[in-house]
């Protein structure tokens, strides 16, 4: 249901190409140009003919501009690299030809890589036009039109390739690829040091699932539904984070691009229902980054969806969509075993039956992943286990979250005496099981995955008391 298979032509590779030796080449041309010794492998001082050493004149040097990447290059990535990418004629400035195909394949295993385009200007028809940047393990991020890659992190396998058709060429792009050193982003807690913040509450409790019952929205103001562009049925569930970012699970964006991706929240009711529609808000998607370690087992089963406009998690704008609260430092050792969950999601009220038309929730019991082994051999520490009989998601909640009732000292007091509020914080990510109801759900654990959610997603801001 999540996955789409995409065919494309692949250019004609070249060989494996040196930074050193694009960056080289600039330099002897700037040396050329400026006389500097140094750089044209001349000594740093000349001697006289008596035997005195002369300091040598300073040249003003400018900082050598990144190399371009050719199409069809193979490139190993080291930490420290800079080079930018761009469509056939962007560097002569003339509109990219027709029917072009360029491809550029970047790996690592020493840094972090991230893309930016501030000059993307491709023909916005259908998207046939279009840059696809397809991770290894088969997820893909499609940009068409003038909305290009920002500030976007890449996967350490990575295939960019660019595709025009046969009319209408436009100016195409330029964009600047940069590895930065990597951070471990499976160990330790989430960095709250450099999280960006604004002031409101997430969580906050207002005083489809099988044995579910009807849920408000107004409950779950972080609750997303993941649908195709224009559509209105979700067909996975989310959470908002941040101002910015949904987090879901990685095989409900499998093959989906920005493109063909929306998000809508306050949904209550599906088309051909009563209301439910007219409070909703939609929003499209500016990138889609799926766990790095996402595998065919369901392990690492994660992605985050940057949505192309912030979303006001301050309330001033009168839209009352909020962030849902996540585990913090102090949680990472908690396996909440024996704690009663809730799921919400419009998916399947019983197994092969009907999606529910309406947004529904239930309560399970978080289980040790020793009692779940017995059932699935195959669970990993990423994953979280939870099972009340003929209680579950199933098909149709992936994504969704999985959460528990938390109680915190407000740090306001009222007539002298503090008080206590209550708050929704999410453990897990609706992610697969056998059956609905009559074996335990799994779910991708976050206490888990809290470090690489805080590294990628920090550019949005945060709930204060968080």
């Amino acid at each position: 249901m999540c996955s789409q298979q995409h065919k494309k032509g692949r250019a004609t590779k070249f060989p494996h190409l040196s930074l050193s030796a694009l960056y080289s080449s600039s330099a002897v041309i700037l040396c050329g140009v400026l006389q500097i010794q140094s750089a044209c492998g001349q000594g740093d001082q000349q001697e006289t003919r008596e035997g005195a050493n002369i300091p040598p004149t300073v040249q003003p040097l400018k900082r050598n501009k990144p190399p371009i990447l050719p199409c069809g290059a193979v490139q190993t990535v080291q930490a420290g690299d800079e080079f930018f990418i761009e469509t056939p004629n962007f560097n002569n400035k003339m509109k990219y030809p027709n029917s072009a195909q360029c491809e550029w394949q970047l790996q690592t295993d020493s840094c972090s890589m991230g893309i930016n385009c501030p000059d993307f200007q491709l023909t916005d028809f259908l998207c046939f036009d279009h840059m696809d940047i397809i991770n290894h393990n088969g997820s893909m991020n499609r940009y068409c039109g003038k909305k290009g890659p920002k500030e976007t992190v890449l996967s350490d396998n990575v295939t960019i390739a660019f595709t025009s058709s046969a009319w209408f060429p436009d100016i195409g792009f330029r964009c600047r690829v940069v590895c930065r050193e990597a951070e471990n982003e499976q160990e330790g807690p989430w960095l709250k040091k450099d999280v960006n913040t604004t002031h409101c509450y997430c969580g906050l409790i207002d005083q489809k699932i099988v044995g579910g019952e009807p849920a408000k929205i107004e409950s779950f103001p972080w609750l997303a539904g993941l649908v195709r562009r224009g559509g209105f049925r979700p067909f996975c569930g989310g959470t908002l984070i941040n101002s910015k970012y949904i987090l879901t699970a990685a095989h409900c964006v499998q093959g989906r691009t920005p493109y063909n991706l929306e998000i809508l929240f306050n949904v209550t009711a599906l088309p051909g229902d009563q209301g439910g529609q007219e409070m909703q808000v939609r929003r499209s998607v500016d990138n889609i980054l799926v766990h790095r370690n996402f595998s065919s087992r369901l392990d690492f089963d994660a992605a985050l969806i940057r949505l192309s406009e912030p979303v006001d998690i301050s309330g001033i704008a009168g839209q009352e969509i909020k962030p849902v609260c996540l585990p913090t430092e102090k949680d990472m050792e908690k396996l909440y075993i024996g704690e009663n969950a809730t799921v919400v999601g419009w998916g399947q009220t019983s197994e092969n039956g009907d999606v529910s038309s309406v947004l529904m929730k239930t309560n399970v019991e978080v289980i040790s992943n020793a009692d779940c082994s017995t059932h699935y051999p195959t669970i990993t520490d990423r994953m979280l286990c939870a099972f009340t009989p003929g209680k579950d998601a199933c098909q149709g909640d992936s994504g969704g979250p999985l959460f528990v009732v938390e109680g915190e000292e407000d740090p306001t007091y009222v007539d002298g005496i503090s008080q206590m509020y209550f708050r929704y914080v999410q453990i897990g990510v609706i992610s697969w099981g056998q059956g609905c109801g009559v074996n335990p759900g799994v779910y991708s654990r976050l206490t888990e995955l809290m470090k690489w959610i805080s590294i990628n997603a920090r550019d949005g801001s945060y709930c204060s008391n968080l």
